[in-house]
């Protein structure tokens, strides 16, 4: 048996990978790895800790894009309009990889620890943001829909006339 401390988010998160049967690892005492099957791709998400001078938690979240004709200008005008609807962290795009990128950082105080809902729902819910915008920027990276096609269809825009 390990030491177990409860306000560790990167212990909350281990614990939530092996509830979940994630795929996960353990890198270092700041750093977990967690892969998580979604229905399009599989996201890897990555939880560390800075120091604490810097008192920062940074979750980033990949995925890769496919297609033989890449549409990357078009990719980068999506990432600003999505990022322009979400409230809580950014996807950024890494061409030497092909990998959007979702980042999100949470500052951290003495007075307070993390509870293990606040990380579940912090894991969930980037969960939730990679899978939902996962098809909008498919879409338009491999060029078969336009922004604003690619972002109805996806979050449910009505189309036509009732």
């Amino acid at each position: 048996m390990f030491d177990y401390d409860e306000n560790d988010p990167l212990e909350i998160a281990e614990t939530l990978a092996q509830t979940h049967d994630w795929e996960f690892n353990r890198i270092g005492e700041d750093h977990v790895a967690i892969v998580i099957e979604g229905l399009w791709r599989h996201y890897f998400l990555s939880l560390s800790k800075s120091s604490l001078d810097q008192g920062m938690i940074k979750l980033i979240c990949t995925f890769e894009l496919t297609s033989r004709d890449k549409y990357k200008n078009n990719l980068f005008e999506v990432l600003n309009s999505v990022n322009q609807e979400i409230w809580m962290g950014s996807f950024s795009y890494c061409q030497e990889k092909e990998l959007v990128i979702f980042r999100y950082g949470i500052t951290l105080t003495d007075l307070f620890g993390f509870t293990h809902q606040q990380v579940s729902n912090l894991l969930n819910r980037t969960f939730e943001l990679c899978e939902s915008y996962y098809p909008v920027f498919q879409m338009v990276y491999s060029g078969k829909s336009d922004i604003p096609g690619a972002l109805d269809l996806a979050l449910g825009g009505a189309n036509g006339e009732a």
